[in-house]
């Protein structure tokens, strides 16, 4: 098996994988299955402050990582049927392609996401009222 096929039959369901996680943890952390942890989700000090600004930071960014699922899984696909491409001793130039743009997507979706989360969650801490007791 080649390295085209294989940057394909392999890097595409990792891709999948990855294009699936990043929306669904998303939107178990605004529904309450995924609170903070030291794993996954949006784990900045912004999103960690408080249970408040977690799911504001995830909140907001649903949108984002809705997005970024999508184009990262359509490259998935694309990825996954370029490994039965005929390969030479290169990899064919759309493996090489879709490789760089599928992973570059994820990549830059999970920064993008992080982003606007961390503006939603320090917001959502400005905003909040101060605990009983203090003051």
């Amino acid at each position: 098996m080649g390295e085209g096929a294989v940057m394909g039959l392999v890097g595409g369901p990792l891709l999948a994988l990855a294009s699936f996680l990043i929306p669904f943890l998303t939107r178990s952390a605004v529904e309450g299955g995924l609170g903070p942890n030291a794993v996954a989700g949006i784990r900045l000090p912004s999103t960690m402050a408080s249970e408040r600004a977690w799911v504001a930071g995830h909140r907001a960014a649903l949108g984002p990582s809705r997005v970024t699922g999508r184009i990262g899984l359509a490259c998935a696909v694309l990825l996954t049927a370029s490994g039965f491409l005929p390969q030479g001793d290169e990899p064919h130039w759309a493996s090489i392609v879709l490789f760089a743009l599928g992973y570059g997507v994820v990549l830059g979706g999970a920064v993008w996401c992080a982003v606007v989360a961390s503006r939603a969650a320090r917001a959502a801490e400005v905003s909040a009222p101060d605990p009983p007791g203090r003051g």
